[in-house]
């Protein structure tokens, strides 16, 4: 992953495409090898794959209870600023 800081926003992105490239890689290897590692990915991404949310879609999904965010940032970054309505671990 690399990161970019910008005021108390961080976007993070994969560090380039050879990472993605692995990634889909090892996906596709685990997925031929064992039946279990397709449906744990699919169980986890879902099928359909993943989407970009930004913060107003996000604090709405929060709201009225459809999803959970997991925030894992150090103290440091989640005292720069915050999305209430989250589990920090």
């Amino acid at each position: 992953m690399a990161t970019r800081h910008d005021g108390t926003k961080i976007y993070y992105r994969l560090a380039g495409h050879d990472v993605a490239a692995l990634y889909v890689a090892l996906r596709d290897v685990a997925g031929a090898r064992n039946a279990q590692a397709t449906a744990a990915h699919n169980a986890y991404l879902g099928v359909e794959g993943t989407e970009t949310v930004y913060r107003d879609e996000l604090q709405r999904r929060l709201a009225v209870g459809e999803v959970i965010a997991v925030d894992m940032r150090p103290s440091e970054e989640y005292a720069a600023g915050h999305i209430p309505a989250r589990l920090v671990l």
